[in-house]
């Protein structure tokens, strides 16, 4: 089988937060199935040990390329009509690896595939930073059910009807489009076979009905609120449970915020 496919993606392994690791698993598992692969990325630290080509472009994740980052954005582009691939997977709205892409998608080969993992044009914090972000974002809202028309297909993250962070999927309804697929995130089920026996023991928690979230710590994923949420309504007998990949300065805030509530 010699199908050529692109995967571009702003963060990849060794990263650990979502869109990395989806794109990651996504391309071993097309590796194994006998497909060429090629993978488009901003990360700088690239393992040496994968069986295919990893390409970086160094750029800020963020939806375009800063001012000394414009060159590199062509070269990205560039790369894209050139490539002669058979398929273009395309991770995440809201990114260098789509918004660059965008503009040249007519001129390049290949089928284009855009794989959502949510949308944030519409999310709106509580303050007023947070009704400025929602107006700063009024623009991209605005145009993008054009966005919707232009890729060969689509991969939305969730059957749920969120206005605020899965408007790609209502949009896609109501322009009555068929051509995408529904696939959740979920961790893989062979990670549940033996389950550990000791973590109630290694982190002192009380035995109790446990809420588990599972998320790298960052605003976008709403931790803050759920742990309001969760102290407001005093669920009896009940522990919540907050799992990221590593601390930072978001998860230090939480701490600081609402520490005298937690242990």
């Amino acid at each position: 089988m010699n199908h050529k496919i692109l995967i571009a993606c702003f963060g990849f392994y060794p990263e650990t937060h979502g869109i990395a690791q989806a794109a990651y698993q996504q391309a071993m598992g097309l590796h194994r199935l006998g497909y060429k692969i090629t993978v488009l990325t901003q990360s700088s630290e690239q393992p040496h040990h994968l069986p295919f080509d990893i390409i970086t472009f160094p750029l800020s994740p963020s939806r375009l390329p800063k001012f000394n980052e414009i060159e590199v954005g062509k070269a990205y582009q560039q790369f894209l009509r050139e490539s002669h691939f058979d398929v273009l997977f395309i991770h995440c709205w809201e990114s260098w690896v789509s918004e660059l892409a965008l503009p040249i998608l007519n001129q390049i080969r290949g089928k284009k595939v855009l794989v959502s993992h949510g949308t944030t044009i519409h999310l709106r914090y509580p303050g007023i930073k947070g009704w400025l972000r929602w107006l700063r974002n009024r623009p991209a809202a605005w145009q993008f059910s054009g966005k919707l028309t232009v890729f060969d297909y689509y991969v939305f993250l969730s059957k749920k009807p969120d206005k605020q962070r899965l408007s790609d999927l209502i949009e896609a309804k109501r322009l009555n489009l068929h051509n995408f697929s529904i696939i959740p995130n979920g961790a893989n089920p062979r990670f549940f076979q033996q389950p550990s026996t000791d973590f109630w023991d290694k982190f002192e928690l009380n035995k109790a009905k446990m809420l588990l979230c599972v998320g790298n710590f960052s605003r976008e994923k709403g931790q803050h609120e759920l742990i309001k949420w969760f102290i407001e309504i005093s669920l009896k007998d009940t522990i919540l449970v907050l799992i990221g990949s590593h601390f930072n300065d978001y998860s230090n805030q939480l701490k600081k915020t609402l520490g005298k509530h937690l242990n």
